[in-house]
């Protein structure tokens, strides 16, 4: 496992979460739309079928993301649970919860500073161990 790989799945996830809220926002504005026609663009019928194709095609790649996200989510669950618990605790509050450093410092009851230095050394024992 490669920091990389733990900071592509952390990337991931917020990509899913706005890919979420931009299909919710679409498919709330899709409801609150009172359907009349519209002379220069096109039919009330083709407007709401252009809208139904974007939130079909949003679904699908939410879907595709969320497939990758869950081969990741098993590949770096493996390598936390290998970990001392202060390390995965710390691994797990940041890259799969997606908190932030301040959060996840206050979670384990440390400063964002020791938070980042604890951080740190297990990346540095983990190159040294050729684990990332």
């Amino acid at each position: 496992m490669k920091k990389e790989q733990l900071e592509q799945y952390r990337e991931l996830c917020l990509e899913i979460k706005e890919l979420e809220n931009e299909k919710e926002s679409l498919s709330e504005l899709a409801s609150s739309w009172t359907i009349s026609p519209r002379h220069t663009q096109g039919t009330a019928s083709d407007i709401t079928s252009e809208l139904a194709d974007k939130l079909w095609q949003l679904a699908q790649i939410i879907t595709r993301r969320i497939n990758e996200l869950v081969l990741m989510r098993i590949e770096v669950e493996k390598f936390i649970d290998e970990l001392p618990i202060q390390d995965s605790l710390l691994l797990r509050l940041y890259y799969i919860r997606g908190l932030t450093w301040e959060e996840t410092a206050e979670k384990m009851g440390y400063t964002v500073r020791h938070v980042m230095r604890m951080r740190s050394k297990i990346l540095i024992k983990l190159a040294y161990f050729h684990i990332v």
